[in-house]
């Protein structure tokens, strides 16, 4: 077990050290929330940033003081998700947080909520966005759509991997036609963190869910996408198949005594450090 100041920054120090893996944490789910959609009963930003700390504390992930690389090493790391449904709340997290991440998520709940607009206007305070709408439609809607998003100033989104092999590489040989080195990285979701082996079953997939997840990244990578999206339960499969280069990003981060809403392969951010 891990006690005291000394053992948390070793902890820090291992995280560090690993390879090309985003978390995804959610400030839906910071501080004392107990329902679903409910991100805090005070909707100010100082009381998410205080509940975010006290996350931390918890896995004991404090920041060692005296050694600023390994703290910027380990925000590049996190990803803070604004799931929440107003421009007001998402501007005011991430005014609060930014120091704290390396990215902020914006998904369907929030683009919905305050139009594109919000991607730029958190670009505008000097943060990345992950704008993760989980696109898969036939390759030239997709192809549009990444285009649009490049534009909005996101630097990273994702697609489905099981939209298949044309549209994952019509989707990158558009946005790097387009844009270059300064294109968002595309990462493809491999399998929903809500889907359980019998979910997977129902829709007529007999695999392992390790096994799927495998296979849709290899196809991921192949196709020129920049890494893959994957459950904690799935990192050290994934990581056994495809190169150092390619990123891991995993969803279904809690806190051991969070609810689990609609996700079922979840993990704590210890146990998703520790798989790699």
């Amino acid at each position: 077990m891990r006690t005291g100041r000394e053992n948390s920054h070793h902890w820090v120090r291992r995280y560090c050290q690993r390879r090309g893996c985003r978390r995804i944490l959610s400030c839906r789910s910071i501080g004392n929330s107990g329902r679903h959609g409910e991100f805090l009963r005070s909707t100010r930003a100082t009381a998410c940033s205080g509940g975010f700390g006290k996350m931390a504390e918890k896995e004991g992930a404090v920041l060692d003081k005296g050694s600023r690389r390994s703290n910027e090493a380990m925000k590049e790391k996190v990803i803070i998700a604004l799931d929440v449904s107003s421009r007001e709340q998402a501007l005011a997290l991430v005014k609060t947080l930014r120091n704290m991440t390396g990215m902020f998520k914006v998904g369907g709940q929030l683009f919905m909520a305050a139009g594109p607009a919000i991607v730029r206007e958190i670009v505008d305070l000097g943060a990345k966005v992950f704008l993760d709408l989980k696109f898969h439609d036939i390759p030239n809607t997709v192809k549009h759509a990444a285009v649009e998003t490049a534009k909005l100033g996101a630097s990273m989104m994702t697609i489905h991997a099981s939209g298949g092999r044309a549209m994952i590489e019509t989707t990158i040989r558009e946005l790097h036609d387009k844009f270059g080195a300064r294109r968002p990285a595309v990462v493809a979701v491999t399998v929903l963190t809500s889907l359980d082996t019998r979910a997977l079953f129902e829709l007529g997939m007999e695999q392992p869910i390790e096994e799927h997840v495998q296979r849709l990244g290899l196809l991921t990578q192949d196709c020129g996408a920049d890494g893959g999206v994957c459950s904690p339960r799935e990192i050290q499969g994934l990581r056994k198949v495809v190169t150092p280069a390619f990123k891991i990003v995993t969803p279904g981060i809690r806190m051991p005594d969070q609810s689990l809403n609609d996700q079922q392969r979840i993990a704590t951010p210890h146990e998703a450090v520790a798989a790699g």
